[in-house]
């Protein structure tokens, strides 16, 4: 049950960041209770995740690895950037928000996006603002080989040094951390990868599990910032998930379940802002409608774009390599 138990809390996960967003645009309602969970402890959890998932995959079959990490995030990533940079047309060029007015992106700001350099080079694309996390851990994947190369005390020693990095941030700087340029936003985010990957590496022990608990508690609580009152909560239920999911018995259906919405938590994350402007654009106010909305989209997206793609793509690379093959037999 470890990987569909892991999708199931990357659903969650989204969800939480998906309801921080929430509040921007509809009328008060209980859904807000996820704002409390901390949309930011909610992507250093999403970060956890990353890196453990990405030790996994790159330990067992390093053969292949990039290629599956392009066709895993690139297409849809594509999709709802372009997308997203298009909203405000639907609605005279821009779109009236409490805190700002959205306009569409610049070209070169749109293609930076697309290069996944926003927050280095260029700013991130203000119609999808969520993608400033995406640009560090697409930074870590390239980085892989060569932290799989590192020991598990070099390894802890980096996430402990980043993670002090980010504890004492704000004792030098008001700014948020989606704003900084040139790869600030690396040190702040890239401990809770690297923390993740050292933890599967350490086997999920739940010595490893105690130790990254406690770093992340105290990284997290002496920043103190961007934090909501359950953030404690959305830390702990990440390392809890990565130690347990494993010893939980089989479950067919509850399994098929968790990796339906584990499917659809990478769509969800990546479509609730743009899809929430449209909404609001239209005059939506409900929360609810918002709730239902993002859910049926995001597994539409999953199932009717992004899996058929996928199948396609490695559809025609693995003709390519049958047609070879015979040739040069």
């Amino acid at each position: 049950m470890l990987w569909p138990v892991l999708g199931g809390l990357r659903f969650f996960l989204a969800f939480i960041v998906a309801g921080a967003h929430l509040t921007w645009f509809a009328a008060t309602s209980p859904v807000f209770l996820l704002e409390r969970f901390s949309g930011l402890v909610a992507v250093f959890g999403f970060l956890v995740i990353s890196g453990f998932s990405i030790a996994a995959s790159y330990s067992k079959a390093p053969k292949g690895f990039y290629a599956r990490r392009v066709l895993r995030i690139v297409p849809l990533y594509m999709l709802l950037v372009i997308a997203s940079a298009l909203v405000p047309c639907l609605f005279g060029g821009s779109i009236d928000l409490p805190k700002s007015t959205l306009t569409p992106p610049s070209a070169t700001i749109l293609i930076g996006n697309l290069l996944f350099m926003q927050g280095f080079l260029v700013e991130k694309v203000s119609t999808n603002p969520i993608v400033w996390t995406l640009s560090v851990e697409v930074l870590f994947y390239v980085l892989t080989s060569w932290v799989s190369r590192l020991s598990q005390l070099a390894l802890l020693v980096i996430v402990c040094v980043l993670a002090a990095v980010y504890a004492g941030f704000h004792f030098f700087s008001s700014t948020y951390y989606s704003v900084l340029l040139w790869g600030g936003a690396v040190p702040l985010l890239g401990w809770a990868w690297l923390l993740g990957f050292w933890v599967y590496r350490e086997g999920a022990s739940k010595d490893a599990v105690i130790i990254g608990l406690a770093i992340g508690l105290c990284a997290i609580t002496i920043s103190n910032r961007f934090l909501e009152h359950w953030y404690p909560i959305t830390w702990t239920i990440t390392f809890v998930a990565v130690s347990f999911a494993r010893s939980l018995p089989y479950n067919k259906l509850f399994a098929s379940s968790l990796s339906l919405l584990g499917d659809a938590s990478y769509p969800l994350y990546l479509v609730h802002f743009p899809l929430f402007l449209i909404l609001h654009g239209s005059g939506v106010r409900w929360a609810f409608t918002y709730v239902i909305a993002v859910i049926v989209v995001s597994i539409g997206l999953d199932r009717l774009f992004d899996q058929p793609l996928k199948r396609f793509i490695r559809g025609v690379f693995q003709r390519r390599r049958k047609t070879y093959r015979q040739q040069e037999s």
